[in-house]
C-alpha cells in the first residue's frame, strides 16, 4: 500500500520554524524562499533531524543574513507608481539599453515572480516582477540593464561582471538594495493581506 506524505510546517531544537515538501528528487535540498527555511526531501526521506544539523552552520548564517536584510529595509522607502507609469519607466528604458548594446528583446513581460525581480529567456524575451514597481529608479535601471546584458553573455560569470561594473560600479551596493527591498516588500504584501481578513 502507498502512503502519501504531506507538506508540513514544524520547528528545529533552536526553534527555527521550517517547512518540509516532499518531491520525487534524489537527493534532499535546502532552500530560503521569502526568508523561510524549506527543506525539500525526497518521497520516503526519514533523516530529517541529520539533514538539519550537517546545515546548522549555513542555515544559522543565512538567517543571520536575513535578519540584517529585514533591520536594514527599515530605514528603505517604497516609491509609490500607478501601473501604468511602471510599465512606461520600464519600457523607456529597456528602449535606452537595446540602443546602448546594439540588442533588440522579442517581448516583454510583467508579472509576480516568487524568487527573482526578473528574468531573461532564450526566447529573447524579458520578464518583470510587477514588485519592481516600488523600487527607486536607479534600481529599476540596474535590473533591466542586467536582463538586457543577458542577450549578449547568458552565464553570469567574470565577463559578464565586467560589463555590469562598466554601466554600474557600484552593483555589490545596488544587488545588496535588491537583498533588503525584497523583503520590505515580502513583509508589505503579507501586512497588506493580513489586512484584508
Amino acid at each position: 500500500m502507498n502512503t502519501v506524505q504531506r507538506d508540513r510546517a514544524t520547528k528545529m531544537p533552536s526553534n527555527i520554524e521550517y517547512e518540509v515538501r516532499y518531491r520525487k528528487i534524489r537527493y534532499p535540498r535546502l532552500e530560503f524562499k521569502t526568508g523561510n527555511l524549506v527543506l525539500v526531501l525526497p518521497l520516503g526521506y526519514k533523516d530529517e533531524a541529520s539533514l538539519l544539523k550537517r546545515h546548522e552552520r549555513w542555515i544559522n548564517s543565512r538567517i543571520a543574513m536575513i535578519n540584517e536584510a529585514l533591520e536594514e529595509s527599515k530605514n528603505l522607502t517604497l516609491v509609490m507608481r500607478t501601473k501604468e507609469e511602471f510599465h512606461y519607466v520600464i519600457k523607456k528604458l529597456l528602449h535606452k539599453y537595446e540602443k546602448l548594446l546594439g540588442k533588440k528583446i522579442n517581448k516583454i513581460y510583467f508579472r509576480r515572480m516568487r524568487s527573482k525581480w526578473a528574468s531573461y529567456s532564450t526566447k529573447n524575451n524579458i520578464t518583470i516582477n510587477t514588485m519592481m514597481q516600488y523600487l527607486p529608479d536607479e534600481l529599476l535601471s540596474y535590473v533591466v540593464f542586467h536582463e538586457l546584458l543577458h542577450t549578449e553573455i547568458r552565464k553570469h560569470n567574470a565577463n559578464f561582471w565586467r560589463n555590469i561594473e562598466r554601466r554600474f560600479s557600484n552593483h555589490d551596493e545596488l544587488e545588496m538594495q535588491l537583498f533588503y527591498y525584497w523583503f520590505l516588500l515580502q513583509k508589505e504584501m503579507t501586512q497588506s493581506q493580513m489586512n484584508k481578513i
